[in-house]
């Protein structure tokens, strides 16, 4: 038997041995990448792949409109999708931890059922319920438009804020509230003046997760964003990748985690200056 044929057959049984382990399967992915990058640069006459480093301080030069475009549409979305959440989730919060009635702990899991449920499913459920003009829409349909992506982030969001605020109110004594109300002020003022400033850290805390959740959200947004115009950072990110452009979604990628770097420095700076809303 010659040696080329031994060769063959040792790489053969070689073959059969790991072909079906995860280390053989991981190898064979990374050299069929290095392969594509190899071919790619051979294709496009470059001879390194473009670090991302580069790329930002390209972006950072060529600054525009379009260059601007998904991080304002991730901002402005997120504080939109933000402010609902905090005003449904301290008027829910408040509801369930001052007042008795029947069926509190299914209003609790209604509320939070959104947060367990899976993206995809909260955006068939969006485009199920928008797709057509209804009450809840004010006879507007919403699939397709820039208010649905915003929607979706209140929708899955909203929890958190719930659920923060409720911990932050379960720990104060509603003799507060109670004390204020006997000397003269009004549900309103107490609520205004004593509680909501202590409610304040969790609040923050609530909101804070909800922006950043919504600045990285992708599985309910691949679903529903249509308009090129009104792509997030996280459709710009995947939309460089798949045409191929690794560096300039890698790029993309590093003002992501800037910006949840400097919404979580902001925040903790805010609640270090003490509360601002104290009476």
């Amino acid at each position: 038997m010659s040696a080329v044929a031994t060769i063959g057959i040792g790489w053969s049984s070689g073959c059969r041995k790991v072909e079906t382990t995860p280390l053989f399967a991981a190898s064979t992915s990374h050299v069929a990448f290095s392969m594509n990058q190899a071919a790619r640069r051979k294709a496009t006459g470059t001879g390194t792949v473009r670090r991302p480093a580069s790329v930002i301080l390209e972006l950072l030069s060529k600054l525009n409109s379009a260059t601007w475009a998904p991080i304002q549409n991730s901002l402005v979305m997120s504080a939109i999708a933000v402010c609902g959440a905090v005003l449904l989730g301290v008027s829910c919060a408040y509801v369930l931890g001052r007042m008795n009635f029947r069926g509190k702990t299914i209003f609790d899991i209604a509320i939070m059922l959104p947060w367990a449920l899976p993206g995809t499913v909260v955006a068939f459920n969006l485009i199920k319920a928008f797709n057509a003009p209804s009450v809840f829409s004010f006879g507007q349909t919403l699939v397709g438009t820039y208010a649905i992506v915003p929607l979706a982030y209140f929708v899955r969001f909203s929890p958190l804020v719930f659920r923060s605020t409720a911990a932050s109110l379960s720990q104060l004594d509603p003799s507060i509230e109670e004390a204020a109300r006997s000397l003269g002020s009004s549900w309103l003022y107490a609520f205004r003046r004593i509680t909501l400033p202590l409610l304040y850290p969790g609040i923050a805390a609530g909101a804070l997760l909800a922006f950043v959740n919504g600045i990285g959200e992708f599985v309910a947004t691949i679903l529903l964003h249509v308009h090129p115009k009104y792509r997030p950072l996280s459709i710009a990110i995947f939309d460089e990748f798949y045409r191929g452009n690794f560096g300039t979604a890698a790029a993309w990628g590093v003002v992501q985690v800037v910006l949840v770097l400097l919404v979580v420095i902001a925040t903790r700076r805010v609640q270090r200056q003490g509360n601002w809303m104290k009476p």
